[in-house]
């Protein structure tokens, strides 16, 4: 779910989105296995699944890490994810909602100087 449609609904239930922040992550193939596999679990667990549909699903899943490992063979794996910090409050009693942040920024580390 994208940071922005995050912002966006923070506003609309009335909070001021003060700080948007997103922390882009390169994964490695092992993170692309954790999270399929992560993602396995969850389709064996579900109730809300047919079999037929768990199946595709769980084939999908595999044919995902199988492209990717292909691909990781020959050079990097150009996936991404990200991770995001949203800092939002409720206006005082009595004051004006102010403008919500957006659109996220990217964290950029301190440099020592």
């Amino acid at each position: 779910m994208p940071a922005t449609f995050i912002n966006e609904s923070l506003d609309r239930l009335g909070l001021n989105v003060f700080s948007s922040v997103h922390f882009p992550i390169i994964p490695t193939l092992d993170d692309v296995r954790e999270t399929t596999n992560g993602g396995k679990q969850w389709i064996e667990e579900s109730r809300a699944l047919k079999p037929d549909m768990k199946k595709q699903y769980m084939t999908k899943l595999d044919d995902l890490v199988k492209r990717t490992a292909r691909v990781a063979k020959v050079g990097a794996v150009f996936a991404r994810e990200y991770q995001y910090i949203v800092a939002a409050e409720l206006p005082n009693d009595g004051e004006k909602k102010k403008e919500s942040v957006k659109q996220p920024t990217v964290y950029q580390p301190k440099t020592e100087q």
